[in-house]
Order: structure tokens, then sequence, then C-alpha cells
């Protein structure tokens, strides 16, 4: 069952693959992608044969957004004994069974365009460039129909895909023998890169293969009750004491925050005395496990209703067929649900969505599914697109119920929508926002940023302690769910209608923050910031530096290692790229957002004079 107990939900959010209520999961990938949406797409995610981490770059785009989701992948094994292995050329032999060889390369077979088919690598670049200055020179020397680019974390080389054989011959003409920098380029033809699950997978049944390794082989996956199976999914350390889990946690965050105390040194090294003497604090929240009980109940519904009333299959993300996809589960303190089903209907007729989706209705409305605590039903008409990955979200579709789910929050209700983003740790949520509370110091005259908003929680619940505060968040349902909070919300509290000093403003927020930060006349700014697990665009940062109005920032990261370049940027001395006074890292506080989990939340506090 696939989790991501780091999605951005309310209450208590199950994001599971519906393939894992009947088969094992795919493995974690782990490379950043970036597609150009209005270029035609590989037929399927392959990433190029490195095993370094790294980055790919459209040409037409450098923004990076993380893609990959927590992962398991679990055995099946019918038998409680070992037997003898013969490895053939095409078939593994265990015992009587024939198994079929893996080939991670078997999508290079599969009908439809990949681009891994025309690769190139180019070798000798110069020790020091920047991605943009790259694909400038590529441009100034007349390289086109480059699809993707990777760029190893180690080594002065960079892989590029093309359209078809011509383009990849002739950018090998243009590049073979260029100087840039120095530095005599070299290009030449690559191979294509292995698909990363199905490499994974051959690895596996390689090791169950070996005569010297024999399997210990246990009952089958679905003689495990679902209750565990989704405890070792969402929440594998829900059977070690909580103690131990702060322990673990504390002990990953004292290790990040070593390194990056060494990093800024190296920016900043008049420094060095005054991190030395910096300390750590420790936070712990306790968890509401009801929320997950409730979500249990909804996969077991789910599920009855794939087995005895659809005769469509699970998606299987390996040959891209089958048709359910993932089950998403919101559910709030009084164990109200939001419930979003995903069908990938690529080859389903109209008609065949319709019917599932009036099935899909009866079923949970009136029939054997019907629960009241379950408050709004979605279907997401999922269009699987060669190479874009399942973020991109599709067409959802309300079945019955009402559009969005609440939930209550420092004694404020908020509207959250089935893609807003709401924190997932309620309880935990509460301890994180006072302690965001506690840092921004702020008094009535103060304005307050709100990036990457959500639902507007974070600003909302610091109105009425500030003159003014702008929310600014991607996600348009969540921007309109701030609108409605802040109006819903003045009402009881104040005696007003409405919290009025506050506004939202959609779209991404490297594009409209370096504008908004050049209308800011008040002087006395504070910006809280909230990203993805990816971090901010670094443009972001950069209109952040050169306000000089802000002089308290508040960063809150659920990925802190995917943060080290943000906070590395605030706090570098000023420079020609970097301008304005630099920050301060002046405390970090580690929240349990997510307990029995080995993920946790880090607030960190940056000022400057």
């Amino acid at each position: 069952m696939e989790v991501d107990t780091e999605e951005r939900c309310s209450g208590s959010q199950v994001d599971s693959s519906l393939d894992q209520l009947q088969k094992e999961a795919c493995p974690n990938n782990d490379d950043t992608l970036i597609t150009d949406d209005t270029k035609q797409e590989d037929n399927g995610v392959v990433q190029p044969d490195t095993d370094d981490v790294s980055s790919e770059v459209n040409q037409d785009s450098s923004k990076v957004s993380q893609d990959g989701a927590q992962r398991s992948e679990t055995s099946q094994v019918d038998t409680d004994r070992t037997e003898d292995v013969t490895v053939g050329p095409d078939v593994a032999v265990i015992g009587d069974k024939e198994e079929e060889v893996i080939d991670p390369y078997s999508y290079l077979e599969r009908d439809g365009f990949t681009s891994e088919i025309f690769k190139i690598e180019v070798c000798n670049l110069p020790k020091k460039f920047g991605i943009s200055q790259l694909k400038k020179k590529f441009k100034a020397i007349g390289v086109k129909g480059w699809v993707k680019m990777k760029l190893p974390e180690r080594g002065q080389y960079v892989f590029l895909t093309f359209r078809c054989e011509e383009d990849r011959e002739t950018a090998i003409k243009l590049i073979h023998g260029h100087q840039w920098r120095g530095q005599e380029l070299k290009a030449k033809k690559a191979n294509p890169a292995a698909d990363p699950l199905l490499k994974k997978r051959k690895q596996e049944a390689e090791q169950r293969m070996q005569p010297e390794k024999k399997a210990k082989l246990s009952s089958p996956e679905s003689d495990v009750p679902v209750e565990i199976r989704l405890n070792e999914s969402v929440t594998p350390l829900w059977n070690v004491a909580y103690e131990e889990q702060l322990k673990l946690k504390e002990n990953e965050i004292r290790v990040f925050l070593k390194k990056l105390g060494k990093s800024m040194e190296k920016e900043n090294s008049s420094w060095k005395e005054w991190i030395s003497q910096q300390s750590l604090y420790e936070m712990g929240t306790e968890t509401n496990v009801s929320s997950l009980l409730a979500a249990v109940e909804t996969e077991k519904a789910v599920q009855h209703y794939l087995q005895k009333f659809s005769d469509k299959a699970a998606f299987d993300p390996l040959t891209k067929t089958g048709h359910w996809r993932t089950v998403t589960v919101r559910v709030n303190q009084l164990d109200e649900a939001l419930v979003i089903i995903q069908l990938c209907g690529q080859d389903l007729s109209q008609e065949e969505i319709c019917s599932e989706r009036e099935k899909l209705k009866t079923y949970f409305e009136t029939g054997d599914g019907r629960d009241d605590s379950l408050k709004s039903l979605y279907l997401e008409v999922y269009r699987e697109t060669p190479g874009r990955s399942q973020q991109n979200g599709g067409e959802l579709q309300l079945l019955f119920g009402q559009p969005f789910i609440s939930e209550v929050l420092l004694d404020m209700k908020f509207r959250v929508s089935p893609t807003a983003f709401f924190q997932v740790n309620t309880v935990g949520a509460a301890v994180l926002f006072t302690a965001i509370a506690d840092w921004c110091k702020v008094q009535s005259t103060t304005t307050l940023l709100d990036i990457c908003c959500g639902t507007g929680t974070i600003g909302l619940s610091m109105a009425k302690r500030v003159g003014k505060v702008i929310g600014v968040e991607l996600c348009s349902e969540a921007v309109e769910d701030a609108r409605v909070n802040a109006h819903e919300n003045g009402n009881t509290q104040w005696g007003m209608l409405g919290i009025t000093n506050a506004e939202f403003r959609c779209g991404k927020a490297e594009d409209v923050l370096p504008s908004m930060m050049h209308s800011l006349t008040n002087t006395d700014v504070v910006a809280v910031v909230d990203p993805p697990r990816s971090g901010l665009h670094h443009d972001v940062v950069r209109a952040i530096r050169r306000s000089p109005f802000v002089k308290r920032l508040i960063y809150v990261s659920c990925n802190p290692k995917a943060t080290l370049p943000n906070i590395i940027d605030f706090t570098r001395s000023e420079s020609r790229r970097m301008k304005g006074a630099a920050f301060k890292l002046i405390e970090a506080v580690p929240v349990d957002m997510f307990p029995h989990t080995s993920h946790c939340e880090l607030v960190m506090l940056l000022t400057r004079d």
C-alpha cells in the first residue's frame, strides 16, 4: 500500500495505491523531473544511466519540482520451504516454478516515443557553471530539439536526450570540440537508461535467486490484516516506543544542523565562533490515532467495492494497465471523511466512466459502503500521460456530499477543499503555529507575509495581532478557501464581519513575490514561509533578501535536507548574485508532526539587523 504521510492534507490523510490492496507497490523514485507540457512526452518515466543524485531540467524551464512518494514493497511467497534455484538466459526457475527474467530496458520496445533512444553524453565541462548558463551556451551554438538534461551531482559531464536521430547527430557535431571557459567539450552517443522501477525489481529477483541466499518464505500479504498493512505503510514506527522515536528524530536533526553549520561557516567565516555556541531545542507532540482508524474503515469499504462490484482492475505502474489508481482519505478531528478515488481512464469510453461513477455513488450513498461519517466523495478521472507524474492531477467530480471538509484549529474553523493544503496532524499543527507566533514578535503595525499559505491557517491565526496579512498560494482552490475562512472566522471571535485585514493572492510565489515586495511600504514586515518538500524557488529567496523591511523570517520545513540550499542562500554574505543583508539562523526547533514515522518538521528562525 502506497501512502505519503507528508502530503498536504486535512486531519489524517491517507493516499494509498489501490494496487496495493491486491499486489505489491512500486519502489521509490527520488529523481527530480521537469517536463515541458507543450512538448510530446516520453513513453514511460526513465532516468539516464547514472546512479548519481541529480536533477533533470527542461529546455524551456529551470524550475525544479519534487516528484516521488514514499513507497513500500512486500514480496509475496506462498510456501514455507526453500527450493534450489536455476537461472537461464530468459527464464529463472525456482523449484518447480518458472519466472520471467525482468528486462529494465523493455520500455524501448513499447509503442510510443521515448527520447532515451536518442541520448548523448557531453564531457569535459568547466568545473563551475550554472544550469541557465549551460542552456544558453547550447542555444548559442545552435543545439536544438533536446528534451531532457541530466546533471549528475559529481563529474564534469551532462546527458541530453533528443526527439530524433538527426537532432542527436547535429548536436554532437556542434558540441564536440567547442571551446567553453578554457575547456574543449566532447560529445558522444550514450546508451538508454534502465527503467528504475524494473531495475530495482530485477535486482531483488536476482537476490532471491542466489543459491547461497535462500529465501525465507512467509505468508502472502493478503493474510495480513489491513490495519497492520496500513500501519506498516503509513506509520512504520508504530511499534516503537514514542520516546525512542523522538530520540531518533532528534539525532537526525542534530546531524542536519551540524552539516548546516559547517556550510554556513564556509559562506561566512566570521560566524564560526557564534555558530559553535548555538544549541538545539527539542519539542514533541502526541498523535490522534482515531483519524487513522477511520481511514482504515474507508479503505476496507473501497477494497470491498473493487472486489465485489467493479470489473475494472487495479492500475499497474509497470505495464501502465488497469484503472483504479489511488484512494485519498482526508479525516478531521470529528472523524468526518472526504474521499477521492482516482480512476485512470485513458482507454475507457465516456459511457464506461459514467457507469463506474454511478456504481460508486450508489455503493457509498445507499449501498454496502454507506457511512454517515463520509461527508464528501470525489471521483478523479486521471488520463495517463507518458512521462508525467500522477501529481499533475485529473478532473475531479463530486459524486455526493459537500464539496469540502472543515477542521477546527486554534479555536478557528477552516474550510479545506480536496486539493488544498492543510497540515496532516491537526494537534501537532496547534503546537507548530504557537511556536511560529511566539517567534514572529509581531505588533499592531506589522505586515505578515504568509508565503505558501495553503488555506490561510498561519496568517489568519495571527491576524488579530498584526496590521495586515498577505498570503500567497499556488492552488486556486486553497486561495478561495483562505478567503472564505477569513470571512467566516471574524464573526464569532471579534464580533465583526470576518477578518478584514487579510488578503490572498493566487500564483507561483516566484512570480508573485518579487513585484509584491517592491510595493511594500511598511517598514515592519515579518515573513513566514511553509514551502513544499522541494523548498523555495531561488527567486523567492532573492526577493526576500532584497527587501530591507523583512527583519524576521520563519522557515517551516517538512523536509530539512532539501531546505539546505535555501538556508545557505539566506545566510550567505551579500554579493552581486545575492543582494541584501544576510540573515542569521537564530533558533531551530523540530516539531514531531508525523509521529510513528521517520519524518519531522523543522521550524527555523532567521533574523537580520
